[in-house]
């Protein structure tokens, strides 16, 4: 949470803004309907951290442990983070065009439809039968070709995986100063790096089968037209806009769970 002082500064800077920035921002956050994507994912981290309980507390985290998982995946946090890498990376064409096309018919249906994959994968059944379809799909599909050519325009996959390792180092750091040890940022991001090959490879997996469910309903020419935007100047930008909001939130989640797991292990020490 920010200090007062700063607060107060970024309110002179939000009311220095220009008013389409904020009706617009607003329109946009609306139609991408960051309200839901923000339950969900809060949904999702609330199950991350019941599993980091159990796999690194043996159990033990208890209700205080949970609170503390509760507060760092609130979800207002998560809708400023994304509303925050817009703000920083769209201007007023870009972000006027990003409004017209998630506004449109088929803006909604792939927003509606990228939600519904998401709250399924939540069953870990459905998401490993998702892997199998892509992993079960002849090269020569020709939604497999557009599914390839809107990941490599996107640059999802090595996106995907940076942010993963990043969050990592960032889980390590705040660990570490909860430990209060000495530290090895050398040697632990090495350390990290040598699964950057198994995580690109878990990456492509799940992400090719999470857009095989998301996108089959759509038709070849609504697939082409989700791609023709991701080449334009607003869906480069707000690809990057996505990437660095979430890049930032992710950052500070995986730093704040760190260092609630070290005060959960060294309250359950004492």
């Amino acid at each position: 949470m920010l200090q007062r002082a700063f607060l107060t500064v970024a309110a002179l800077v939000v009311l220095a803004l220009p008013v389409w920035s904020e009706e617009d921002l607003d329109r946009l956050a609306r139609a991408m309907k960051l309200d839901e994507v923000a339950e969900i994912l809060r949904a999702e981290g609330l199950r991350y951290g019941a599993s980091i309980d159990q796999d690194m507390l043996a159990g033990q985290g208890g209700d205080h442990f949970a609170q503390v998982i509760s507060e760092i995946y609130q979800e207002e946090r998560i809708v400023s983070a994304i509303r925050s890498g817009l703000d920083t990376h769209l201007n007023e064409d870009t972000l006027r065009d990003s409004v017209v096309f998630f506004g449109s018919d088929l803006g909604q249906t792939i927003i509606s439809l990228e939600n519904s994959a998401r709250l399924a994968f939540a069953d870990p059944t459905i998401e490993d039968a998702a892997r199998e379809r892509y992993e079960g799909t002849s090269p020569d599909d020709r939604f497999l070709q557009q599914l390839e050519t809107y990941i490599a325009v996107n640059n999802l996959i090595e996106q995907n995986v940076d942010g993963a390792l990043t969050a990592d180092f960032n889980f390590y750091l705040g660990l570490a100063k909860g430990n209060g040890a000495p530290r090895d940022d050398q040697g632990m991001m090495a350390t990290i790096l040598e699964g950057r090959d198994d995580i690109r490879a878990d990456t492509q997996v799940w992400l090719y089968g999470f857009l095989m469910m998301a996108y089959s309903p759509l038709s070849e020419r609504q697939m082409d037209d989700n791609i023709a935007f991701s080449r334009t100047k607003a869906g480069i930008a707000l690809n990057t806009a996505l990437f660095e909001g979430f890049d930032d939130l992710y950052n500070r989640i995986s730093f704040d769970l760190g260092l609630a797991v070290a005060q959960a292990l060294q309250a359950t020490d004492l």
